[in-house]
C-alpha cells in the first residue's frame, strides 16, 4: 500500500515538474481563440424569388449566409435529398411548383434555414428564345420581336433638319425615363450581422432600357442581387442590397452610394450605415500549453486514486472492530 502511494506521488511530482518546464518554452505553445457566438447562422437567399419561371434556361440558386463559427452550408428541394453547397449555382428544373430551402448549421450546433417557393413552366414568356410568341412585342420584348417605331418618328415635309433635331429629342427624352422607389438607405448593424433591403427600379418610358447599378463605399459591405439588367416599357425590377458588418469592423458610421445608370440618366442614393459594437461577441485569447492538459489529467487520477486508498483503508479499519 505504502508503495503504491509513494509511486503515485513520484509520478505527480515527475509530470509537474516537466509541466513547469515546458511552461518556458514558448515553442510548445499553442494559441487558442474561442469565440462566443450569440446567434444561429443567418440565410438570405438571393435568386430565385417568389415568381413564375420558365426553363429555356437553367435556374441561378444565389444565396449568402452569416455566422461568426460557420460549419456547413446545404440545400433541399421539395423536401428531398439535403446536398452541400458553398458556392452559388445553376440548377435545371422541369414544370411544377418548388420550394428550395437553404440550411446552415455553427460550430455550436445551431441549424437555421430559409425557404423560397417558386413555379416553372414552359408557358411562361420568355424574352430571349428568338421566337416573338403571342404575348410578346416589340415593346414588351425587343430581343425577340424587333424595335418600334417611336412615336414622331415620322417625316414631318420640309425643314428635314430640324424634324431630324426633334427626333432625337424624343429617344433622348425617353431613354432616360425611369424611377426608383428610395431616396436613402439607412442601416444600423451590430458587429458580425446582416441585413437585406430591397430596391425597385421601374422603366417608365417607352423603350426597353439597359441598367447598371454600382456601389460607391469604402468598404466592401454592400453587396447586389444584380448589377446590369434590361428592362421593358412598365416593366419593374427588384433589386436586393445585402448590408453587411464583418465582426472585426470598428464601431463607426460608414458613409456611400449606390448608383444607378440608364442611357443618360443617373441616380445617387445615399447610404448611410451605423456599425455598433456588439458585446456578447468577444474573442478570448487562450494559451495552453501541452503538457499541462497531460498534468491535470495525472491530478485528476492521482485524486481518485487517493480517495479509492481512503475509503479502502477505512472499509478494513471497520471491518477489523466489527471483528473485535
Amino acid at each position: 500500500m505504502k508503495r503504491a502511494v509513494l509511486l503515485i506521488f513520484v509520478l505527480f511530482f515527475v509530470s509537474f515538474v516537466s509541466g513547469a518546464e515546458k511552461t518556458f518554452s514558448p515553442v510548445e505553445e499553442t494559441e487558442v481563440f474561442a469565440i462566443v457566438d450569440g446567434d444561429a447562422p443567418v440565410i438570405n437567399i438571393l435568386s430565385p424569388r417568389n415568381t413564375v419561371y420558365n426553363n429555356a434556361t437553367a435556374i441561378l440558386i444565389n444565396y449568402s449566409v452569416f455566422d461568426l463559427s460557420l460549419d456547413s452550408i446545404w440545400y433541399s428541394i421539395n423536401g428531398g435529398e439535403n446536398k452541400t453547397i458553398s458556392e452559388p449555382f445553376l440548377l435545371d428544373f422541369n414544370e411544377g411548383d418548388y420550394i428550395l430551402r437553404i440550411f446552415a448549421n455553427d460550430r455550436l450546433g445551431r441549424i437555421n434555414f430559409s425557404e423560397v417557393y417558386f413555379e416553372v413552366n414552359n408557358s411562361a414568356l420568355y424574352c430571349g428564345d428568338k421566337n416573338c410568341s403571342a404575348g410578346e412585342d416589340c415593346a414588351k420584348c425587343s430581343a425577340d420581336c424587333g424595335s418600334c417605331i417611336l412615336p414622331g418618328a415620322r417625316d414631318d415635309g420640309g425643314g428635314g433638319g430640324g424634324g431630324s433635331g426633334g427626333n432625337k429629342n424624343i429617344e433622348d427624352e425617353k431613354q432616360s425615363n425611369f424611377e426608383i422607389n428610395k431616396e436613402q438607405f439607412g442601416v444600423e448593424l451590430n458587429q458580425g450581422e446582416a441585413k437585406t433591403d430591397s430596391l425597385d427600379i421601374l422603366n417608365s418610358g417607352e423603350t426597353n432600357l439597359t441598367f447598371k447599378v454600382n456601389i460607391d463605399f469604402s468598404s466592401n459591405m454592400i453587396s447586389l442581387s444584380e448589377e446590369e439588367f434590361e428592362l421593358m416599357p412598365g416593366e419593374v425590377k427588384k433589386i436586393s442590397l445585402d448590408f453587411i458588418a464583418p465582426a472585426g469592423m470598428n464601431p463607426s458610421v460608414y458613409f456611400g452610394e449606390v448608383i444607378i445608370l440608364a442611357g443618360d440618366k443617373e441616380i445617387r442614393i445615399p447610404v448611410v450605415i451605423e456599425v455598433k459594437e456588439r458585446e456578447f461577441e468577444i474573442e478570448i485569447p487562450l494559451v495552453v500549453k501541452d503538457n499541462q492538459i497531460i498534468f491535470w489529467i495525472l491530478l485528476i487520477i492521482l485524486i481518485v486514486l487517493i480517495i479509492l486508498i481512503v475509503l479502502k483503508k477505512l472499509r478494513k479499519e471497520e471491518h477489523k472492530r466489527k471483528k473485535k
